[in-house]
């Protein structure tokens, strides 16, 4: 398995990818595609000729978004941020190394 910010990097090479490959070109087609996530509409555009390479960008980039929103929210009780927070002054718990780098650069 790759590990999270992995995936995240890769997404975003891929993604940049796709939109650097379509300057200058004129039969690039814009696609777009929007989800309720995170508490808002998220829309995710991608501009490439590739009908099918840009339904895959755009299904990994709401993935990644998806992966965050279930580690980082306070409306999913089984969240990192969740059970911290209901942890709070009682136990002690384990967080992922990507939990407590967020963390960390909050504090900066």
């Amino acid at each position: 398995m790759t590990p999270p910010h992995l995936t995240a990097f890769f997404s975003f090479i891929l993604i940049s990818c796709l939109l650097f490959t379509a300057c200058g070109d004129s039969n690039a087609l814009s696609h777009r595609r929007s989800q309720f996530l995170m508490g808002t509409l998220v829309e995710v555009s991608v501009i490439v000729k590739d009908e099918e390479l840009a339904k895959t960008a755009m299904q990994k980039a709401f993935r990644e978004i998806r992966r965050l929103e279930k580690m980082m929210s306070i409306h999913i009780p089984d969240s990192e941020v969740s059970i911290l927070n209901q942890s709070a002054g009682k136990d002690s718990i384990s967080v992922s190394k990507e939990f407590m780098s967020v963390i960390q650069r909050s504090f900066l």
